[in-house]
């Protein structure tokens, strides 16, 4: 873990990570490789893609997206 995360975490400045990947490339690995760096980290495996998740899976891609930032919209 690098000193700038450490220092986040001591701070409880930890930001919500959406992690989100292929499952014939990294997978669930992913969100493993975030959480040293967030406390709260939600991934999503998409099926049947590969590393180019946006270009291979664009609607589930977006599905994840406007679930995950579901809660921020229309706050002021």
């Amino acid at each position: 873990m690098s000193d700038s995360d450490r220092n986040r975490q001591q701070q409880g400045h930890s930001p919500e990570v959406l992690a989100i990947g292929g499952a014939e490339s990294w997978g669930e690995e992913v969100g493993n490789g975030m959480k040293p760096a967030a406390d709260d980290v939600q991934s999503v495996v998409i099926p049947d893609t590969g590393h180019w998740v946006a270009e291979q899976a664009p609607e589930e891609m977006l599905a994840a997206l406007t679930e995950f930032l579901a809660p921020y919209r229309d706050v002021e």
